[in-house]
């Protein structure tokens, strides 16, 4: 019995279902439909359009033809600090003054990078090492030890100093 009422209830909801979804009238061929009569306004002439379109069409080939030259940008949002100067007028005197001398800087030197200070007790006397990374390689270095070109001063709680025996300066390396 069971069977046959959900059957019948299926059946049901499925005949529901197209009765809901199908068009409200057959589709039958019926006279055309008369068109609406006019009113006053569809009955006066149209305004002059053309002249005015004409124009407008003249006026974009105009500025079609007279394009503007591309001015570059005043800013880069994408390059944030970088100035650029504006570009110097060109003398037409007669005497170019001599190009100034650049000379160009030393560039800086690679330093090793301090990654870590050690503190171990020998003999009683606490003795601080640091430990540097110079390119691939990572040293541990104390006070007096020669890391690439730079002789190890001191090694402090967080800070060592590196001297450069060639040029003079010294080096202060601390923990980030």
């Amino acid at each position: 019995m069971q069977r046959i009422a959900s059957a019948l209830l299926l059946g049901g909801g499925v005949l529901l279902t197209t009765w809901v979804v199908s068009p409200a009238s057959p589709a039958s061929p019926q006279a055309p439909a008369r068109p609406a009569p006019q009113t006053v306004r569809d009955q006066q002439p149209a305004p002059p359009v053309l002249p005015e379109l004409a124009a407008q069409a003249e006026r974009l080939r105009f500025r079609l033809a007279n394009r503007p030259e591309y001015l570059a940008p005043q800013r880069d949002p994408f390059r944030f600090g970088q100035r650029h100067d504006a570009p110097k007028p060109k003398d037409s005197g007669a005497n170019p003054a001599s190009p100034p001398i650049v000379r160009e800087a030393a560039p800086a030197p690679v330093l090793p990078r301090l990654i870590a200070i050690m503190s171990a007790t020998v003999d009683g006397v606490p003795v601080r090492t640091a430990s540097l990374a110079v390119g691939d390689d990572v040293l541990v270095v104390k006070a007096g030890d020669l890391v690439a070109s730079y002789l190890v001063k001191s090694v402090a709680a967080d800070v060592i100093e590196l001297f450069d025996p060639a040029t003079g300066a010294t080096f202060r390396l601390s923990l980030r």
